[in-house]
């Protein structure tokens, strides 16, 4: 996708800077995947964390009545 948008934005350029426009978006695209990866990874480690703890809760609370 990102190939193609940046094919029909650059049509006065030659193929060498297209093919660089690609390369750097795609790195750029890449780069975005991995900081909202790391940006997000602890706070769904949280959730998680409470998902079981609340799992536990009722669990326990069942084997009780």
């Amino acid at each position: 996708m990102i190939i193609i948008i940046s094919g029909s934005t650059f049509k006065d350029g030659g193929a060498s800077s297209k093919f660089y426009m690609c390369i750097f978006q795609i790195a750029m695209a890449c780069g975005y995947i991995v900081l909202v990866t790391w940006i997000m990874a602890p706070l769904l480690s949280k959730i998680q964390n409470q998902s079981n703890a609340l799992e536990t809760q009722s669990i326990d609370n069942y084997s009780e009545v």
